[in-house]
């Protein structure tokens, strides 16, 4: 578990955060706490980052993992229909396209 203290400092320069909002805790639920970067030389200057704080009072640690993008299979395509798709469409009347008409 992160320290209240440790995960209201900026995750890029490390320095102590401004806390901008704070939604307090419903039972059940958790707190959340909004810290901004007030370091102008940090690339997160002005950027806000959200704190979790459990009932018990502990931070989850941060979660930087990445998930691997998975997308669906599409159909295969014949040529022709590939065609269709590549191929700009143009309206028939092209006045509505010339300004002032």
């Amino acid at each position: 578990m992160t320290s209240i203290s440790t995960a209201s400092k900026c995750p890029k320069c490390n320095n102590q955060g401004e806390l901008v909002q704070s939604t307090p805790a419903r039972r059940g639920m958790y707190e959340s706490r909004i810290y901004k970067c007030t370091t102008k030389l940090c690339r997160w200057f002005d950027s806000n980052w959200l704190v979790q704080i459990d009932e018990d009072g502990n931070v989850p640690e941060r979660d930087i993992g990445h998930v691997a993008k998975s997308f669906p299979n599409l159909p295969e395509l014949s040529p022709e229909q590939l065609k269709r798709i590549r191929e700009p469409k143009f309206d028939d009347d092209i006045s509505l396209h010339q300004p002032g008409r």
